[in-house]
């Protein structure tokens, strides 16, 4: 939205990351505000060396929940993407990493997706956090990790799908228990 440095840290690590000669889609997405023209300048003018960069901007401000829903749609079952903030900073082996994790859940329906995000909040004990250890060896975790969240396609469409069926302001998420 109206973020440029932090913008312009995350580019700047995705230039600097290791895809192994793939070549990748990088699209921004820079959603509605009164004072964009900066990161829209930035976005816009950004050389992506490791493949394609398309900028894509909204024309009303749309908010988090849906920048999120409105960042990907799948259009097959083998194509994989990854959901960046711009607050963030990647190792230059996050591709490398994500690329094998996906192939190893490539065929699950049980697993919503991957996420670069080390895991610290308890399921059941929301007040609680805590970092596990374990060597930092990848593991299944019933939550959900927001930053760098690389959506299972099937499980994504299946969820945006679900997403067009109800009326999100009014669906009361809450689960009993």
């Amino acid at each position: 939205m109206n973020r440029t440095a932090s913008l312009e840290r995350l580019l700047k690590s995705l230039q600097q990351s290791e895809y192994a000669g793939d070549s990748v889609l990088l699209s921004i997405h820079i959603d509605k505000s009164d004072n964009q023209q900066e990161t829209i300048d930035v976005a816009t003018s950004f050389v992506f060396e490791h493949g394609k960069i398309e900028v894509v901007q909204n024309d009303a401000e749309a908010g988090l929940a849906e920048a999120w829903f409105g960042a990907w749609r799948p259009s097959s079952a083998h194509e994989k993407a990854i959901i960046f903030e711009d607050d963030i900073i990647l190792s230059p082996h996050w591709y490398q990493w994500l690329k094998a994790a996906c192939s190893s859940i490539e065929d699950r329906q049980d697993v919503a997706g991957i996420s670069l995000q080390r895991q610290q909040l308890i399921p059941f004990q929301p007040h609680r956090q805590e970092e596990i250890v374990n060597n930092n060896i990848p593991f299944l975790f019933p939550l959900v990790g927001s930053i760098g969240f690389s959506p299972n396609p099937a499980v994504w469409s299946s969820f945006l799908a679900w997403l067009e069926s109800i009326e999100l302001k009014t669906y009361d998420v809450t689960t009993p228990g």
